[in-house]
C-alpha cells in the first residue's frame, strides 16, 4: 500500500528525521564500506526515523537499487530513493523498485523537465522531495513539490554548513514541509533549524559513520 511521509508528518508536530543509508560519498570515499541497508534501515526504523532514505547512485555512493527493494520489505516507514534523476525512465525504475518518495535535485534540471518529472511521479503515486542549493533554484519552482529540502553541503567546496538552511528559509514557499538536508551533527543544530520552520532532517553521514549507525 501507499506509504505517505506528509501523512506521518501530520501525525506529530515534532521534529523528525529521515534516515540515511549510504556506503561512501564523494567528500568520505568509505564512510562504511561493508554495512548492510537492511539491518542499518531495521535499527533506523526502531530509532524512530519517519522515512529511510536509500542511496541508489553506485559510483558515487556505493549504492544498488536491490537496497531500496530490499529496504522497502523490511520496514513499515516510506522509503526515498536518493539519486541523481534525470531521465524519466527513472521514475518509472524508482516505482518498480519500491520508493514511496524520490528526489528531484532543481540544480540538475530546467524548469520545464522539473514540472513534467513532478507530474510523471503524481501519476506514479509517488511524493516529492525536491532539492535546492540557492534562490535560483526557488526560483524553478512552478509547481509545488510535497517537500522543499536545503541541501547544507557547497557544491564547490563540499563543506557543509546549516547556515545555508537558514539562509534561505525565508525565501521557501511555506506551503509544504522543508527539509534540512547534510551537515548536522548537533542537536543544538536540530533545534536552530526547528525554530526557523523546518520539519525534517535528512541525515546520513553522522549516522553512518557509527559502527552502529541506529544507536547514532
Amino acid at each position: 500500500g501507499k506509504r505517505s511521509l506528509t501523512a506521518a508528518l501530520q501525525r506529530s508536530t515534532n521534529l523528525q528525521i529521515i534516515a540515511e543509508f549510504k556506503r561512501k560519498s564523494p567528500s568520505v570515499s568509505n564512510i562504511n564500506a561493508n554495512a548492510n541497508a537492511v539491518e542499518v534501515a531495521e535499527a533506523y526504523e526502531k530509532a524512530g526515523a519517519a522515512a529511510i532514505s536509500v542511496l541508489t547512485d553506485l559510483p558515487y555512493f556505493g549504492g544498488e537499487l536491490s537496497d531500496l527493494t530490499e529496504v522497502r520489505s523490511t520496514v513499515a516507514v516510506p522509503v526515498l530513493r536518493k539519486d541523481f534523476i534525470v531521465d524519466p525512465y527513472q521514475l518509472w525504475e524508482s516505482k518498480v523498485y519500491g520508493a514511496d518518495l524520490v528526489l528531484l535535485i532543481a540544480r540538475t534540471l530546467d524548469k520545464w523537465q522539473l514540472r513534467s518529472f513532478l507530474s510523471q511521479a503524481r501519476q506514479l503515486d509517488m511524493e516529492v522531495l525536491l532539492e535546492v542549493h540557492d534562490e535560483g533554484d526557488i526560483d524553478k519552482i512552478t509547481d509545488l513539490p510535497d517537500f522543499i529540502g536545503v541541501n547544507n553541503r557547497n557544491l564547490q567546496t563540499f563543506k557543509t554548513s546549516i547556515d545555508q538552511s537558514i539562509l534561505l528559509a525565508p525565501y521557501l514557499p511555506t506551503e509544504v514541509p522543508w527539509v534540512s538536508e547534510s551537515g548536522i551533527h548537533h542537536v543544538q543544530a536540530a533545534h536552530e533549524l526547528q525554530s526557523v520552520g523546518y520539519r525534517l532532517l535528512l541525515m546520513g553521514e553522522h549516522f553512518m559513520n557509527d559502527p552502529v549507525p541506529g544507536q547514532k
